[in-house]
């Protein structure tokens, strides 16, 4: 199988986006893997960390993605 890159230069304003998302999406994944060592569930989880940290519910959520 042959694999394509691409690489070209982001604007520094993306490089900061994607710097302080990188930052907030490894603090949700280690609270994430620390609620699933307490016993919650991944869903249940999923669905409080939307709520709290994207300000939206699952439902709206899978709207926006769809379309």
């Amino acid at each position: 199988m042959t694999t394509v890159t691409h690489q070209t230069k982001a604007p520094a304003t993306l490089t900061a986006f994607c710097h302080e998302m990188g930052l907030l999406m490894s603090s949700v994944e280690r609270c994430l893997y620390v609620d699933w060592q307490r016993g919650i569930s991944i869903g249940q989880a999923k669905g409080e960390y939307q709520l709290s940290v994207v300000g939206i519910g699952g439902k709206r959520s899978r709207t926006s993605a769809t379309g």
